[in-house]
C-alpha cells in the first residue's frame, strides 16, 4: 500500500455522514483522522498539521444556531494546523459561513448531499494533487 500523501481531519458528529466520508477517502491515498465532536476536533489539531479538514458546521445536536464547526476552522487556521477546509452542512448556511470565515480562510462549502456526489471528490483529488507538490 502506498504511503498516504495527504492528511485529512474529519470532524462530523453524525455517524452515517462520517462513514460515507471515510469510505470516500479510503481509496484516495489519504491518512484520515476522525473527530466526532468539537472537543475531539480540538484535541486532534495538536496532531497536525493537516492538508485538509472536512468539518460540519453544526457539531452540537439539536442546536439550530450552532456554528461550533466554524469556530474550530478559525482556530485551526489561526494556529496554522490546517491549510484547506471543506465546510459541510445540510442547511442553507452560506451567509453565516462567509460572515464567520470571511475571505482569509481557504474553504469550499458543500451540501452534505455532495458527500455521495462527484464535486466533493473532485475537490479532494485537487487537494491531493496540490499536496504532492508542497509540504505541510
Amino acid at each position: 500500500m502506498p504511503e498516504p500523501i495527504i492528511r485529512v481531519l474529519i470532524v462530523e458528529d453524525t455517524g452515517h455522514w462520517l462513514a460515507l466520508l471515510q469510505a470516500r477517502l479510503a481509496d484516495m491515498e489519504c491518512e484520515v483522522l476522525v473527530a466526532r465532536d468539537l472537543e475531539e476536533g480540538r484535541a486532534l489539531l495538536d496532531q497536525g498539521p493537516y492538508h485538509l479538514a472536512i468539518v460540519d458546521v453544526r457539531l452540537q445536536e439539536g442546536d439550530i444556531d450552532d456554528i461550533s464547526g466554524l469556530r474550530l476552522i478559525r482556530e485551526a487556521w489561526e494556529r496554522r494546523r490546517i491549510r484547506n477546509f471543506v465546510v459541510l452542512s445540510g442547511y442553507p448556511v452560506e451567509e453565516r459561513v462567509q460572515a464567520h470565515l470571511g475571505g482569509d480562510i481557504p474553504y469550499r462549502l458543500f451540501d452534505k448531499s455532495d458527500v455521495v456526489g462527484e464535486h466533493l471528490e473532485e475537490y479532494i483529488r485537487e487537494k491531493i494533487q496540490e499536496a504532492g507538490q508542497h509540504d505541510i
